[in-house]
Parts: structure tokens; sequence; C-alpha cells
């Protein structure tokens, strides 16, 4: 085959043949991208409100847990409150640290107080307490100062406590009114 182009001409040629291909190779990536982007926009939109659907489930839920905690906390204040209540001891405004130092400062030292209990019942309150005594005379005598302290309104002692006459375990139950 003869060459009936010139060199500069094929030169030309060449070039020319080299920008229609990188034209179409930049076409071809375009367009690919312009593909790519509209299969996945569809997609995005989706994930787009399904985050913005989650960010308020979230949001309602801090908010839920907050009001649990407030509605929590003000639980446990009512209860404490309750409990509080339950260990004042009518109109006299009389703690129960009172009470055991009242009951204490009566038992001398061969009268060893083992256990109180404190209930409320209304107005009135009422008061257990277990003990050991040496002797019988010791137990007597407690017994007898708990009946002359102006605090307590009534003291009851079962006979039960009388049979023995040393190391004798003891049940007392007293009485607190306003």
């Amino acid at each position: 085959m003869i060459n009936l182009l010139p060199d500069f001409q094929k030169e030309v040629v060449r070039v020319e043949y080299k920008h229609r291909m990188l034209i179409v190779g930049v076409l071809f990536v375009l367009l690919t991208i312009v593909i790519a982007t509209v299969s996945l926009f569809p997609s995005y939109l989706i994930s787009k409100t399904k985050y913005v659907t989650l960010k308020e489930r979230a949001d309602v839920l801090k908010e839920e847990e907050k009001k649990a905690n407030t509605a929590g906390v003000s639980l446990i204040v009512k209860d404490v409150s309750e409990k509080l209540s339950l260990l004042n001891i009518g109109k006299k405004d009389t703690d129960v640290g009172t009470l055991i130092s009242k009951l204490v400062d009566n038992a001398d030292s061969s009268v060893k107080i083992m256990s109180i209990t404190y209930e409320k019942r209304g107005a009135t309150a009422k008061v257990d307490i277990a003990g050991v005594a040496e002797k019988r005379e010791s137990m007597i005598a407690f017994i007898e100062k708990l009946k002359k302290d102006e605090y307590f309104s009534e003291v009851y002692s079962p006979v039960s406590n009388l049979v023995k006459e040393s190391n004798i375990s003891f049940n007392i139950q007293i009485g607190i009114t306003p």
C-alpha cells in the first residue's frame, strides 16, 4: 500500500484520533458516574428517611427515659417519705433515737437489750424489746423504771419472764401514745 498522506497530515490524524479516544473515554466515565448516581439515589433517599426516623425515635426514647428516671426518683422519694412518716411518733415529734436512748438509760448493766422492734399503729406506737437479764430482780427493776417513765403509756411483761431466777430471756411490750 502506498502512503498517500504526507507525514505532517499523518501526525494531525493521530492527534485527532487521540483526542476523539480521550473524549469517548471521558464521556464513558461521566456516563458511568451519572448512571451510578441515578441508580443509587433511591437507596440514598430511603437511607436518609430511615436515619431521620431512627433519630426521632431515639429522641423520644431519651425523653421517656428521663421521665421514667424522674418518675423512679419521685417514687423513691415518696417511699422514703412514707417510711420516715412511720418513724414519727404522733404529735410528740419524738424520733426513734430518743426512744432508744430512753430504753437504754432505764436499763442497768445487768440488763442487756438484744433487739428493739418499733411499729406505728395510727396515732399510737408499739415497741417490743427482747433481751437478757442476769437476775430476776434486775429485770423487775428495769420494768418498774419503764412504768414510771412518762414517755411510755403502757408497759406489759408476760408472766413467763419471771419463771427463771438467772439469765432470763425476756420480752417486753411498750405502748406509746401522743
